[in-house]
């Protein structure tokens, strides 16, 4: 950037935002948009369904996380993204956010899994095949990081970004999952699966719904937002 852009950035970011904010201050044009959500997949067993049983409901798009470019919290910024729902970003310039719940852990088994019935310690958690949800490469887990500081390791069988899929898998195999416990929850009243107590000290995660502040004043985004937020941990 030129000196004169760098002189004038922060007032042209100010002046930019609350036109923007003007554009979409119209609820009924507002209503007619069409919001991109990024987030994982497991919003779909626990916040959308709550959301989308509202009237009137705005036309959701949705999106994994690692598919925005060159990340999420780059295209919120850029506008490609209207809220994301998840862990603590980094870059947070010009971002609101609001926490949504503080999300603790739960192994998901199928029902009638004979290890699901007898109490659970580290050894034989570990010895379970585990599928592991993440996008990430190499694969990284909270659950290993807990594991290897106790001097154990878990078998994983499957790697898949996609927790729906790993569910799928679980409902109908011997394989288990831990995952957060509202998505499991959900999951577990359609899918007849048990949650069983993580036999490993996991810390809780806090889950947040961020937005950029020049959306901030648009009626709809603000009730979509405020309703994704107000869904229960449980």
């Amino acid at each position: 950037p030129t000196e004169r852009a760098l002189q004038i950035e922060a007032a042209l970011a100010e002046r930019l935002n609350a036109l923007a904010q003007l554009l979409c201050s119209d609820p009924v044009a507002s209503a007619r948009s069409v919001f991109t959500v990024a987030s994982s997949d497991a919003f779909h067993w626990s916040a959308f369904p709550n959301v989308l049983r509202d009237e009137p409901t705005p036309r959701i798009r949705h999106m994994s996380p690692d598919a925005c470019a060159p990340n999420v919290a780059i295209a919120l910024i850029r506008g490609d993204v209207d809220l994301y729902l998840g862990p603590a970003l980094g870059l947070t310039e010009g971002l609101r956010r609001r926490r949504m719940v503080e999300a603790d852990f739960v192994t998901v088994f199928r029902a009638n899994h004979p290890a699901a019935t007898t109490p659970l310690d580290a050894a034989a958690f570990c010895a379970l095949r585990h599928i592991l949800v993440t996008a990430r490469a190499p694969a990284r887990s909270m659950v290993d990081e807990a594991l290897a500081e106790r001097g154990l390791r878990r078998t994983i069988v499957l790697e898949t970004a996609s927790f729906t899929g790993a569910l799928a898998i679980v409902a109908s195999t011997d394989c288990v999952v831990t995952m957060p416990r509202a998505p499991a929850s959900a999951a577990a009243r359609h899918l007849n699966l048990t949650l069983v107590t993580v036999p490993v000290d996991l810390p809780t995660l806090s889950i947040y719904v961020y937005w950029h502040e020049r959306c901030h004043a648009d009626p709809a985004h603000q009730r979509l937002r405020e309703r994704l937020a107000e869904v229960s941990p449980d």
